[in-house]
């Protein structure tokens, strides 16, 4: 972009947060809107997300309604078309449980992704007509999509449409190039894969996930299918749809989609099986990665590691003996590490399991326990993780996930090196404070 287009769209960024009497200075809005572009997103998108971020929202014409093949980034619509697929997915925001629904909407001009956080869909099925009232069409990779928002409006209409599935083609792509809201045709190796029964809306569905790889990374996939895939096997995926999260793309699979085994050549599971090498700063801007490894030095270990004590219904840390969603209940033991790693280009957050922390501290949990009770002590133990790891330089190896302020990665290995690097461990701790 050139300068004299960015001052522009700074200025008008600038005069519709002082119409509603919010104040942000040039400056740091320059420093946003280029972000947003560095990471692909474009003007009109970047201008549009920076102006809802700040509780400005674009204007909408009453009873404006517009086709899928009309609609344009950055504006509130009234459209009509019939329910292609729906699903319902759930995660963990801030120690809750939140459900989002994401789905394909299609009418006689084409088709459009869409997903809603704030709305129940739960009522929606694959095949009802539908009029949605009040969607913001928000761009994602260079494509429209629609975005259900706590204002908009979905009512069943008794109307026929006959859906026009000649969608853009799928972009070829190698794993790491995916990111969310892709549709996708890619060749992998299926390094694991495994059948679950999971509950949508009521009804029983079996399904099948696992990792897929290829010569440039790892992504997790579901498959809503039978393909008959097995562990080994190379293929071919023709069409599929990049939903994140936590940061982390992964690939939905579902019953129209194209899936081929094949004979070509392609890195043998041995060599994919590796975890990818890499440094902090690269991770910057990918929202998440599947199994890196860093070379890193541990700067902190965190409160809240060492013996814990969890809620026996979900699972979620207790504070003095109170769950935060049952109340008071009896706690069940378990081990962990939350720390801080840096390799010298950035520093993340790092959770270990309780078998890895076994590792480290050559016992178990039981063990722990009759320790802790002896010294009348909880904090004895995390006093040893402190003298394990603490400076010490270490091989890490697992998922990267992010939320909005950080990255934190869900460790799966770990080994403490007997040659690490003390001074550099001092002066990383040095030049952070801990």
């Amino acid at each position: 972009m050139e300068e004299k287009e960015i001052a522009l769209r700074i200025e008008k960024i600038k005069r519709a947060l002082e119409k509603e009497e919010k104040e942000k200075s040039s400056e740091d809005l320059r420093k946003e809107f280029l972000k947003y572009i560095e990471h692909g997103i474009s003007p009109d998108e970047t201008e549009s997300r920076m102006l809802r971020k700040y509780g400005v929202f674009a204007a909408r014409s009453a009873g404006t309604e517009k086709k899928i093949s009309e609609l344009t980034p950055g504006e509130f619509v009234d459209i009509k078309g019939s329910v292609v697929s729906i699903k319902e997915a759930s995660s963990m925001v801030d120690g809750e449980e939140r459900k989002r629904y994401y789905g394909i909407l299609g009418d006689e001009t084409g088709t459009i992704p869409f997903s809603s956080w704030s709305s129940d869909l739960s009522y929606l099925e694959k095949g009802d007509s539908i009029r949605m009232s009040g969607a913001l069409v928000r761009e994602w990779n260079g494509q429209p999509q629609l975005r259900v928002t706590s204002k908009s409006v979905i009512e069943k209409i008794d109307e026929d449409f006959d859906v026009k599935f000649s969608v853009r083609p799928a972009k070829e792509a190698k794993l790491c190039e995916i990111k969310d809201g892709m549709r996708v045709s890619v060749r992998a190796r299926v390094m694991s894969i495994e059948e679950r029964e999971i509950t949508v809306r009521g009804e029983k569905k079996t399904i099948f996930s696992g990792i897929l790889a290829d010569d440039s990374g790892k992504i997790p996939f579901t498959a809503w299918k039978d393909f008959g895939l097995e562990r080994g096997d190379v293929i071919k995926v023709d069409g599929a749809y990049a939903r994140s999260w936590k940061g982390v793309p992964q690939l939905n699979i579902d019953e129209r989609m194209v899936v081929e085994k094949t004979d070509e050549e392609f890195p043998s599971f041995e060599e994919l099986d590796k975890a990818i090498p890499m440094r902090i700063e690269d991770i910057d801007g990918k929202g998440g990665v599947t199994d890196a490894l860093f070379d890193a030095v541990v700067l902190q270990v965190r409160k809240g590691s060492g013996l814990i004590f969890r809620c026996p219904k979900c699972r979620r840390v207790l504070q003095d003996g109170i769950c935060q969603v049952h109340g008071e209940v009896e706690g069940v033991p378990d081990l962990r590490i939350k720390a801080v790693i840096d390799d010298g280009t950035g520093a993340i957050n790092a959770i270990v399991g309780r078998a890895l922390t076994e590792k480290i501290l050559g016992k178990d949990l039981d063990r722990c326990l009759e320790e802790a009770r002896k010294k009348v002590d909880t904090g004895t133990i995390a006093r040893q993780i402190d003298d394990a790891l603490t400076a010490r330089h270490v091989r890490i190896r697992g998922n990267v996930v992010s939320d909005d302020t950080s990255y934190t990665m869900i460790t799966n290995d770990i080994d403490i090196e007997e040659s690490n690097s003390v001074e550099l461990a001092k002066q990383l701790i040095e030049e952070w404070g801990v």
